[in-house]
């Protein structure tokens, strides 16, 4: 019984312990050498050397496999840190949304199959995947023909996609974020999805 009691006891202290230093283990990693401001920093500085490029153009999705990687791990250092001082004061790029979504693994299969027919006379398609543009301002004063040009080509090309309305949210925060000179680019993080959410809701369609 003596042996019964200690070995119930180790087990309890475990059960106690092991959550705690899980915490820990995760409050060092953001805010030990790197810190949450860190994280963020390079999330918005991917997203800035993209569009900092002389031609603006969306590429396949794999391309942006570090753009969503970092937005999403900025995204779980917020909530590690929501309650903190720290939290208030940082900002991560409003484009960080889309390129999660884009890259997520039901539009990712949609976009590949939009690369794949480039050179076949839809102008939305060359536009925003092949030709690309110049700067912003040229996007924004396409971007009603564009939107609904590429809202029917998805609805045409990519049987997956069951939520168009859902996938061209994403697309108005692409256009928002580019064509709005007051956005500056970033949004104060109570205005992001989460993007666990983003991801959960594209497997759950893919199941569907």
């Amino acid at each position: 019984m003596q042996r019964g009691g200690c070995f119930l006891i180790w087990v309890t202290l475990a059960m106690v312990t092991i959550p705690f230093y899980v915490f820990r283990a995760q409050s060092y990693i953001f805010h030990g050498n790197l810190g949450c401001s860190s994280v963020f920093h390079e999330a918005n500085g991917l997203i800035e050397n993209e569009y900092n490029k002389s031609k603006w153009i969306l590429r396949r999705p794999e391309y942006y496999s570090n753009v969503s990687k970092s937005c999403q791990e900025a995204d779980m250092c917020s909530h590690v840190i929501k309650n903190s001082v720290e939290h208030s004061g940082l900002l991560l790029n409003g484009l960080c949304p889309f390129f999660v979504y884009y890259r997520g693994p039901l539009f990712s299969t949609c976009a590949n199959s939009l690369i794949d027919k480039l050179g076949q006379n839809n102008s939305c398609v060359d536009a925003v995947f092949g030709i690309g543009f110049e700067n912003s301002t040229e996007i924004c004063n396409q971007w009603d023909d564009l939107r609904n040009c590429l809202r029917g080509t998805i609805d045409s090309t990519c049987l997956e996609i069951r939520n168009i309305t859902g996938a061209m949210k994403y697309f108005a925060i692409l256009k928002t974020e580019l064509c709005d000179s007051n956005s500056g680019n970033a949004t104060v993080l109570e205005d992001v999805d989460t993007f666990e959410e983003i991801l959960e809701d594209q497997e759950v369609e893919v199941i569907v």
